[in-house]
């Protein structure tokens, strides 16, 4: 009988085998070999995944930082039991504005003005100062301190000023002579005119015989009787209207206006030019209103 000791020889490891070594994995067959080529071209196949945009993060951010925010809120109310003070910065701003706008007068606000002396009543922007009749019969208003240009192109503080008084024999400023048309007259139609009124008048641009420089000295209304421009313009004309309307200007010795004022020729072109200057003076012609 041949010994265990014979028996356990034939299976003992060779030497040089290492104790973890395995024996060589059998060779692939070609089926295991071409499952697995179709399973690399499948991967291939399949699209990559997209990279996160970046958007995803400043959104993460946003929200972060809102609840940070929220969070430190909160804490002011659980450590003082108040809520933070709200800004007054927008309502003050707003109360700020308001305030102004009352202050600004609104150039498109006008006062009624009843002058039964005349037979007549008018409009006139609120702007304007009204007096009562003086003790020569005239009415008076004065239109705010303005910035205009004079004949001799120099800029000036100066005031519009409106007259109305009855009926003249005659009128100083045309001691020299006949006055000049330095603008065709403008046709302006009432806006509420009476029974016995005519429902336009002729608006005339005069420059006087004793003025220095050619300009506009007055504004007259003419009635039914209009001149083009540098045409004579009679005083003859001009007394014949019942009462007699004019608007003039006069310059301002200082910002404030106090002390004498002096005739103002106004240059023709901030008549054309100046919307503000003319509409004024519009509104208080064309709303006149003759009994």
């Amino acid at each position: 009988m041949e010994s265990p000791q014979g028996n356990s020889k034939g299976l003992e490891r060779p030497k040089n085998q290492a104790l973890d070594e395995r024996p060589s994995a059998a060779p692939q067959t070609q089926e295991e070999v071409d499952r697995q080529a179709r399973i690399a071209y499948l991967k291939s196949l399949a699209p990559s995944p997209k990279p996160r945009k970046r958007r995803t993060k400043i959104v993460v951010i946003i929200i972060a930082v809102f609840f940070v925010l929220a969070g430190a809120g909160l804490a002011v109310i659980l450590l003082t039991g108040e809520t933070p003070p709200k800004k007054e910065l927008q309502s003050t701003d707003m109360r700020g504005i308001q305030e102004e706008l009352r202050k600004k007068p609104d150039p498109n606000k006008t006062n009624h003005r009843e002058a039964p002396v005349f037979g007549l009543s008018f409009d006139y922007p609120a702007t304007w100062t009204m007096a009562d009749t003086d003790s020569q019969g005239r009415l008076t208003g004065y239109s705010p301190l303005m910035k205009l240009k004079s004949a001799d192109g120099q800029t000036s503080n100066a005031k519009v000023r409106l007259i109305i008084q009855p009926k003249q024999s005659t009128i100083k400023e045309f001691a020299k002579g006949n006055g000049l048309a330095v603008l065709d007259s403008e046709k302006l139609t009432y806006t509420k005119p009476s029974p016995s009124q005519r429902g336009q008048t002729y608006l005339s641009f005069v420059n006087y015989p004793s003025s220095s420089a050619k300009g506009i000295d007055a504004l007259y209304i003419t009635g039914d009787i209009g001149y083009q421009k540098d045409q004579a313009v009679p005083m003859v004309d001009i007394i014949r209207v019942d009462p007699l309307i004019t608007i003039d200007f006069v310059q301002c010795p200082n910002e404030a206006c106090n002390g004498a004022l002096a005739p103002f020729t106004l240059d023709v072109s901030n008549w054309q030019s100046n919307a503000n200057l003319s509409q004024a003076i519009k509104t208080v012609l064309t709303t006149l209103s003759i009994q």
